[in-house]
């Protein structure tokens, strides 16, 4: 360890050599030379990714005419398929057998030769099913479909390819292919319409081989997905009229490539589209991920930049090894020079960082010189402004006592050492509580270099512990004596303190109560009848009640509660004071005084009666005497 009490200015790096004219000029020469292969291998790379873009590129319109062949072909089947449909039944009907029944068979015949038709039904001209090759659905009206609908709006349409829907019934994808039925003058007689499944295009197109990120749809011209490989259900009907192929492209040419990250899966693709040539309304895009195109020229590339990189490896340590003697020496002056100044500023850094520290700190070598303390250490210990660098501690207190010599030594042989709460006598006589420790500190081979002593006097807030606890006591010994029982509890309904006369009334001791829920102490019969004002006063509300509180020492008792929220600095209730006073001799007198009163009111009411009902039978004997022509007995009385 440095000593931190010298104050020197860190050493200045010496300046570093100039290099070699020779080493400079080879070192400019080889990076010539790397820069420009390096531009001739990228020039390369470039032309040869322009030239793989293009070829993917001619390959996906091979692909896109391939698959649209093969799509306009299905749509021709299908249209075919409804054709023989509608000529069945019409010879059906010119034979004269044409029924329910017939009419089932042929559909449902007609329905099989293609695996990938649902089913086919047959729509009056007012919309309703008059045959299907399904059974169940005779006469259900389907005029609002939209492939009725289109033939309504637009009689001359012959074969109508609708957008995909879920079958409510099977709840599969389904897309309506309709042609129109007409009578023999030409009239819209109906229409005949077979439900074909998306995924069924999916395995058609599957069967070429793309590559792996793939994709291939097929779209209406407004922009409507009718199908899409691999087959993404939550795209299915909706409307991408907004993207290029249908805002710039579609518009201008009937077929075209185009580069673009796709609006389903976001997956940048080269793209190819050609509009269906049986069906001028659909347009099929096939599209190659960008990513799988370029893999191939992504391995040239690869392979080209570990060529350069080997050639330049080489090229530098040829240069490397040239000058690599030079290196050495240089780099051995500048980690030296490093060394030095890092050490000086971490050792200027741990002296300031010492010296302005809020706490008294001191550091020791061996022998118990100061290193380095801190300004608080000189006020703590009464040495003014004194300047201790060098000095032994033992010097500059004469008198430290053996049992603190005891300690350095202890210490200086690896222990570490420590007192939360340590007596310090002052010269003047005052003693000072200190909390110190005492630690080893070592040298950068390991060995014990000296101690540390972090101290700091505590006397204020001994004086300040002693005095909180006084008041406590003060406190105890007011509400331990007062007439009224008292308790503190939290937000939780748990005690956190209670007095003496509270503590007596349920036979616990007054520390026993501390954290246990109210609950517990009442009971549930207490506990229920003061729930509601709990709970008010806990919302922020003061609470007055009378109570009858079942006490282990003197039977039920009679009380007057009052409860007071308490609050924090921000006004939150964090809990409240009870407030309680036991008002049984006072509910007993009153219960007494009321029973008094109720014997009096039944004495009352009975002498009452008495007295009315003499005055009645006087009155009745002087009536009977007027009778007899008596005189009468009770002159003077009512009745006489």
């Amino acid at each position: 360890m440095p000593n931190l009490a010298s104050s020197s200015a860190p050493a200045q790096l010496a300046p570093v050599p100039a290099q070699r004219p020779l080493h400079r000029a080879l070192l400019w020469l080889v990076i010539g030379f790397l820069l420009v292969a390096a531009g001739l291998v990228a020039w390369t790379l470039a032309y040869l990714r322009s030239q793989t873009i293009e070829s993917s590129e001619r390959l996906t319109q091979s692909f896109a005419q391939v698959i649209e062949e093969q799509t306009s072909r299905t749509l021709q089947t299908i249209d075919q398929r409804l054709q023989l449909a509608a000529n069945g039944l019409a010879q059906l009907e010119t034979a004269g057998t044409l029924n329910e029944a017939a009419a089932h068979a042929l559909l449902q015949a007609q329905a099989k030769e293609l695996p990938f038709v649902r089913a086919i039904w047959v729509l009056d001209a007012q919309g309703r099913i008059r045959y299907d090759s399904d059974l169940g659905n005779i006469g259900i009206s389907l005029a609002d479909r939209p492939y009725f609908q289109a033939y309504l709006a637009q009689p001359q349409t012959r074969f109508y390819l609708g957008s995909p829907v879920r079958s409510r019934t099977t709840g599969t994808w389904l897309i309506s292919a309709a042609r129109p039925l007409r009578t023999a003058d030409g009239a819209f007689a109906g229409i005949i319409v077979a439900a074909v499944e998306p995924p069924y295009f999916d395995k058609l197109w599957r069967s070429v081989d793309l590559g792996a990120d793939s994709s291939i749809a097929l779209f209406r011209s407004d922009g409507t997905l009718m199908m899409r490989s691999p087959f993404d259900e939550t795209a299915m009907g909706k409307v991408f009229s907004g993207t290029r192929l249908f805002s710039e492209l579609l518009p201008t040419s009937p077929a075209g490539s185009y580069r673009s990250n796709s609006a389903i899966d976001g997956t940048l693709r080269s793209f190819a589209y050609r509009t269906l040539s049986a069906q001028s309304s659909l347009v099929v895009v096939v599209g190659q991920s960008f990513e799988r195109l370029l893999a191939p020229w992504r391995q040239q590339a690869w392979l080209a930049a570990a060529l350069v990189l080997v050639m330049a490896l080489v090229t530098l340590a040829s240069v490397r090894h040239l000058g690599q003697a030079w290196q050495r020496q240089q780099q051995d002056q500048l980690t030296l020079q490093a060394k030095q100044q890092a050490l000086q500023e971490k050792t200027s850094v741990l002296r300031l960082f010492i010296e302005h520290a809020p706490a008294a700190i001191a550091m020791f070598d061996r022998d118990m010189r100061y290193l380095a303390y801190s300004r608080r250490w000189l006020l703590d210990l009464g040495l003014a402004e004194q300047a201790l660098a060098g000095r032994c501690h033992y010097d500059i207190f004469p008198n430290l006592p053996d049992r603190w010599k005891q300690i350095h030594r202890r210490c200086l042989a690896g222990a570490t050492e420590k007192c939360d709460e340590d007596p310090f006598a002052r010269a003047d006589g005052s003693t000072d509580w200190v909390h110190w420790e005492v630690h080893p500190w070592r040298t950068g081979a390991g060995d014990i270099g000296g101690i540390i002593i972090f101290s700091e006097v505590i006397t204020e807030r001994k004086r300040a512990e002693a005095a909180l606890r006084a008041s406590h006591e003060q406190l105890r010994l007011v509400t331990d004596h007062a007439l009224v029982l008292l308790a503190h509890c939290d937000q939780q309904q748990r005690y956190r303190f209670v007095n003496q006369p509270y503590a007596d009334m349920f036979a616990l001791p007054a520390a026993d109560f501390v954290g246990k829920p109210l609950r517990d102490v009442l009971g549930d019969a207490a506990y229920t009848v003061a729930q509601p004002y709990l709970k008010a006063v806990l919302a922020g509300q003061p609470q007055e009640y009378d109570m009858a509180l079942p006490s282990a020492k003197n039977g039920t008792r009679y009380m007057h509660a009052a409860y007071a929220p308490e609050r924090d600095a921000s006004g939150r209730v964090i809990g409240f004071v009870a407030a309680i006073v036991d008002i049984t001799e006072r509910q007993q007198a009153e219960q007494q005084i009321r029973a008094q009163l109720d014997e009096l009111l039944r004495w009352q009411e009975l002498m009452v009666g008495r007295e009315q009902r003499m005055v009645e039978l006087k009155a009745e004997v002087n009536e009977l005497c007027n009778r007899l022509g008596e005189a009468v007995r009770y002159a003077g009385e009512a009745g006489a």
